[in-house]
């Protein structure tokens, strides 16, 4: 008998420990893109790897994905860090940062100058070019700073 009792003390107090979880509503002002903006349409919701940063090949075997967030967003990877940063598009105009970034160290220094050097040309970034499926950012000279190409 007490046994019993003791088994089913435990599985009322097992069973009070479980929390019910209401489904939350989805939210109602998602974010849109004003795909008649010229450019807009072109960045927003889309993915590329880095191939180029101040005309310097990347360094290592991974690719250096960047995405453009519909939510107004820029995030990526640096081979080392996930980051992201505020993108403003405005026809050809694009600024982007400031970039903040996770801090893992980088395996190689290699790798972690080339993220240094990533994020200082993104802040940089003052417009940009679509030529079929390249991405070229430009500084406010017209340099491009960082070449990449759409992910399939």
């Amino acid at each position: 008998m007490r046994r019993t009792f003791t088994i089913f003390a435990l599985l009322t107090v097992l069973a009070g420990c479980g929390s019910a979880t209401t489904p939350t509503a989805m939210p109602t002002n998602v974010p849109t893109v004003d795909v008649a903006q010229p450019g807009a349409a072109g960045l927003a919701g889309s993915s590329w790897n880095v191939l180029q940063i101040n005309g310097q090949p990347i360094k290592g075997t991974q690719a250096l994905p960047l995405t453009f967030e519909l939510d107004g967003r820029a995030s990526g990877h640096s081979g080392c860090n996930g980051y992201s940063g505020e993108a403003n598009v405005a026809g050809e105009q694009l600024t982007i940062g400031p970039v903040m970034s996770t801090k893992m160290a980088c395996a190689e220094n290699e790798l972690q100058q080339q993220e240094t050097t990533l994020f200082q040309a993104l802040e940089k970034v003052t417009s940009y070019t679509i030529t079929g499926d390249k991405l070229s950012l430009l500084d406010a000279s017209g340099t491009v700073v960082v070449e990449l190409v759409q992910q399939a």
